[in-house]
């Protein structure tokens, strides 16, 4: 995370720092943008201030605080450090390094641009004068004048930044009360014992009125201020308004940057009277930046509020949609502001802000016609799509709009909240009605049909799915997996009996899909197993491909990619890419599938990708000659053990199919029955739960039907192959999920401990039940030896670990993590 930024005072080079593990300093060229140099990690936790000497020649660095606990609760360490840039080879060590006293965590540092020896620090409560001993010592002094509101007789607000006064003694804190504190040489004083790095507060001056300073700076010999209020003032060296510019109305200021660092003298202007500085530009944190021409104080033909250069996001985004018809994306922030922009021109078509209102969710209808926004507080507002005005406005749901989504035919709008809560409304005449969903956030609203026939269809986070005006709720979860996206395979994808597919992604890393009639489940598929589960997916078409469907998914962490469709599991039909530095909030492809565009959440950043299908069709097309393609997502692949053992499994079981002890001639078919098939599984370290088991039997039923041949006794290697690893967990079970399931039958939150009768009572009454028999059988394998009693391996009261060790015979229950199986790093 970049925290801070700043130039020399030539422009010819920028300066960022970040924070972070394995944090750097990077010196880039402001012309090529190439790095020209970097000090790697110079603080444990990064950095959190920087400032850069006039000269070029020294960097003053303030770390990131390195956060710790102690008895009187959490606590912060920083240092300050200081680089000699002028050195020649890599800058492995600091000049000179200090630690900061403890007590205010310091957030700003400026050099003295007339004594680079000297450093200004403030924190909210303190501010720090430091001397560097360069080159006798390494080391730096201190000095933290008190500032007292006695002494002021005013109330002193939390500093912000401070500044040296150019040509001066004299230094200036800004707070956010909109005051700056002036502090001066002890020495200058009349104080004789003073040291010359010692200041005193000797006033405080209101320069921004009910406005925090929030940016403060040099050029010339004026020091520049800008707030909160939006306005930037312009201060003598005795801190007498010099000029002002009230106009720009772009938004809080954060920052100010001149055009040069140098002002005419007096002997070379015709008027020394006359205002003069260099041109500059302003950052505000409504993410815009203004170019401004100093010239415009006094003349009145320049306009007053300057030129707006960029316009950017601000606040979170999260909302965001591409239209379906036109080259235009709409964006929504958390700070209430709304844009469409056209991706074709490069031109902002049109914006609003709502105030008091939080939007987190935007949607096109199908045609274009409407647009509909979703707010955190379960507002929703339909939109004319070019002016942004209201067509109307509900809210059905009491929290934040979680999935929205139009019918086909564009008539209705479904909204579902964090709540379960669902509500469907007419797009042009008002709202439906309200209805619950499921018990935990919906993680996936689709339509499908048109017209009368158009039903809606959601999973959510309980592991239910529902399809309203069709079927009831139906368990969509495997094990203890979670659906996280849902969306509608193409038309070319049929159920069984001719129906729409629906797909879902899960906790678990597949994809599985639905008969939208009875929601019985045709297939599970491995998913990509990079960047986290699944959060969105988009079915698309591209342009000028009649024949060819692919799906554009993003995940929650980092990753957005493609797959081809139909989805089958193999690693070559996918692809993924880190587009964002943490979370993915929103993702939408373009009308005409060419791109597809993705936003960061807290980084405000849209990203919008070229999508080039051909690149995946190339790959897919490389690795028909390449075998199984199921085999490399096997530990060791081919060549590996595990594929060995699972080639002996498979001939032992035709063997065993045939009597382990005939004498007749064997017939190697090279396929196994269905019935050996969870057996199998089993042997390889996967236990299918029934339900499972019945997914894996009907996939291979539906498989048979496609192709029009007979109900399927037997199943080849090669499929087997496929079955094996699109089934099978990509998480082992590990210490955390046996901790879970103990705590979801209610063991004791103190020890962890269950009794052994409420146990056992769970495992003959609750999901898949087992018989006394079944579990009499399966205890005794465990333990390898003829069990008088359950108990004589259970004891009264277990716990996780115990039942891990003792039970199941698990050797490594003290691993903090599930091991992931090889497939990750086979497919990245």
């Amino acid at each position: 995370r970049i925290t801070c930024m700043c130039t020399t005072q030539d422009k010819s080079c920028v300066l960022t720092a970040d924070a972070g593990d394995e944090s750097m300093v990077v010196l880039w060229d402001a012309d090529t943008g190439q790095p020209l140099r970097t000090i790697a990690s110079p603080h444990p936790a990064g950095v959190a201030a920087m400032d850069v000497s006039s000269d070029s020649q020294y960097l003053v660095l303030i770390s990131a605080p390195t956060v710790f606990d102690t008895e009187d609760g959490p606590g912060a360490e920083q240092e300050i450090s200081l680089w000699d840039l002028g050195q020649d080879g890599s800058l492995d060590a600091p000049a000179a390094v200090g630690n900061v006293p403890a007590g205010d965590v310091q957030t700003c540092v400026k050099l003295n641009r007339d004594d680079p020896s000297e450093i200004l620090s403030n924190g909210k409560q303190r501010a720090y004068f430091w001397k560097t001993q360069l080159p006798v010592s390494r080391e730096f002094k201190y000095y933290s004048p008190p500032v007292s509101a006695r002494d002021f007789k005013q109330a002193i607000g939390d500093f912000t930044l401070s500044v040296f006064l150019p040509g001066t003694r004299m230094a200036v804190t800004g707070t956010v009360d909109g005051d700056v504190v002036v502090w001066e040489e002890g020495a200058s004083l009349g104080e004789p014992t003073s040291r010359p790095s010692d200041r005193r507060a000797v006033k405080i001056l209101r320069i921004h009125l009910e406005a925090a300073i929030t940016a403060l700076t040099t050029v010339g010999s004026f020091i520049v201020s800008g707030g909160s209020d939006g306005f930037i003032r312009f201060y003598d060296a005795k801190l007498r308004l010099a000029a002002w510019f009230d106009d720009i109305r772009a938004g809080p200021i954060t920052s100010i940057s001149f055009a040069s660092a140098r002002i005419p003298s007096m002997y070379e202007v015709e008027d020394p009277e006359k205002f003069i500085a260099p041109d500059f530009t302003v950052g505000t944190s409504r993410s815009r930046i203004v170019a401004v021409k100093s010239e415009s104080f006094e003349r009145s033909d320049l306009p007053k509020g300057g030129e707006l250069v960029l316009e950017g996001t601000f606040g979170r985004v999260d909302g965001l949609a591409a239209h379906p018809m036109r080259p235009e994306f709409c964006a929504a922030s958390s700070e209430g502001l709304m844009w469409v922009w056209n991706y074709s021109t490069k031109h902002l078509m049109s914006t609003r802000e709502f105030e008091s209102l939080e939007p987190c969710i935007v949607a096109y209808s199908p045609d274009g016609a409407f647009m509909a926004l979703g707010c955190t507080n379960g507002t929703v507002r339909i939109l004319n799509p070019d002016s942004l005005e209201d067509v109307h406005a509900f809210r059905f749901v009491t929290s934040k709009c979680m999935r929205m989504t139009f019918s086909g035919d564009s008539q209705i709008l479904a909204v579902a909240d964090a709540n379960g809560y669902g509500a469907s409304s007419h797009s042009a005449t008002g709202g439906i009605g309200k209805y619950g969903t499921h018990s935990g956030t919906v993680s996936g609203l689709r339509f499908e049909g048109f017209g009368k026939s158009t039903r809606l269809f959601a999973v959510g986070e309980d592991g239910i799915g529902s399809g309203v005006c069709l079927v009831n709720h139906t368990d969509v979860g495997r094990g203890s997996s979670v659906p996280t996206a849902l969306t509608v395979a193409p038309p070319y994808i049929r159920s069984r009996k001719g129906g729409p597919v629906l797909i879902t992604a899960d906790t678990a890393f597949k994809f599985r899909m639905y008969d939208a009639s009875d929601q019985m489940c045709q297939k599970t598929v491995l998913g990509p197993t990079y960047g986290g589960p699944l959060e969105s997916m988009h079915v698309f078409q591209p342009a000028g491909m009649s024949d060819r469907y692919y799906m554009a998914y993003s995940t929650r962490e980092k990753v957005i990619g493609l797959s081809a469709l139909p989805l089958d599991g193999d690693p070559n039909k996918a692809m993924g890419l880190i587009a964002h530095p943490g979370e993915v909030s929103g993702m939408a492809v373009t009308h005409d599938g060419r791109r597809l565009l993705s936003v960061g959440g807290d980084d405000s950043i849209v990203n919008m990708w070229s999508v080039d299908v051909m690149a995946l069709e190339t790959s897919i097309q490389q690795s028909k000659g390449e075998g199984n393609c199921y085999v490399s997502l096997l530990e060791g692949g081919q060549d590996g053990e595990f594929f060995q053992e699972l080639k002996d499994y498979f001939y032992f079981s035709q063997i065993h199919s045939q009597g382990e002890d005939t004498t007749a001639p064997r017939s190697i078919t090279g396929k196994v029955m269905l019935t050996m098939v969870p057996n199998l599984m089993r042997a390889l370290g996967y236990y299918p739960s029934e339900a499972e088991v019945t997914d894996m039997m009907t996939e291979l039923q539906s498989e048979a039907e496609e192709l029009g041949l007979s109900e399927p006794t037997h199943v080849d290697f090669d499929r087997f192959i496929a079955l094996y690893t699109n089934h099978r967990p990509v998480f082992g079970i590990g210490k955390d999920q046996l901790g879970a399931a103990f705590q979801a039958l209610q063991a004791d939150p103190a020890t962890g401990t269950l009794d052994a009768d409420d146990l056992m009572a769970a495992m003959t009454t609750e999901g898949e039940v087992m018989s006394q028999g079944e579990l009499e059988e399966c205890l005794n394998a465990l333990s390898g030896k003829e069990l008088q009693q359950l108990y004589d391996l259970i004891p009264p009261q277990v716990d996780a670990k115990q039942f891990a060790e003792e039970v199941l015979g698990f050797e490594d229950y003290q691993r903090d993590e599930p091991q992931v199986v090889e497939i990750a790093s086979e497919q990245s």
